[in-house]
């Protein structure tokens, strides 16, 4: 089984691009914009909340479809597009680069590049947790809120 290192960006004001505005793509955009990112999106169609974000001057838009060029000055990549190859071009085109690229879909066939294993994120205050499984257990995130309290600062410190 691999071993995977935990890894925190601070994307305020940097360059990222998601790729695909349907309904994954757009939470995908607003995790990022909530940590502050610098974002653009390119997809032919959007969600109203895409289409909102580009009418206030949140994200920029591009309504059209996906070329290479566009993972280009970015420090993040999110490919979350319904099409398997479309999908696959774009974490070529990011990770050919060398920009992280994540991907999510729920096509079988894009399994072997996703990046994303489904952890779960528990936002506590000035805390946040990450698990890289899925936490099905109640118990399970009771125990984790226990640890924050108890501890009440971070175990690594982070620079928020």
């Amino acid at each position: 089984m691999p071993k995977y290192f935990p890894l925190f960006l601070d994307l305020q004001d940097k360059p990222c691009l998601v790729v695909g505005a349907g309904e994954i793509a757009t939470r995908k955009a607003a995790q990022l914009l909530h940590y502050g990112a610098r974002l653009t999106v390119v997809a032919p169609e959007a969600s109203g909340t895409v289409r909102e974000w580009a009418q206030e001057g949140r994200v920029h838009w591009h309504q059209r479809e996906f070329r290479d060029s566009d993972v280009e000055g970015m420090l993040l990549v999110v490919a979350s597009t319904d099409n398997s190859q479309v999908n696959r071009a774009i974490f070529d085109a990011a990770s050919g680069r060398g920009i992280l690229c994540l991907l999510y879909t729920s096509d079988a066939a894009d399994d072997l590049l996703c990046v994303d294993l489904g952890g779960r994120r528990i936002n506590k205050k000035k805390h946040t947790v990450i698990s890289p499984t899925r936490i099905s257990s109640t118990l399970d995130i009771r125990l984790i809120n226990y640890e924050i309290r108890r501890c009440n600062k971070p175990v690594i410190p982070c620079k928020y």
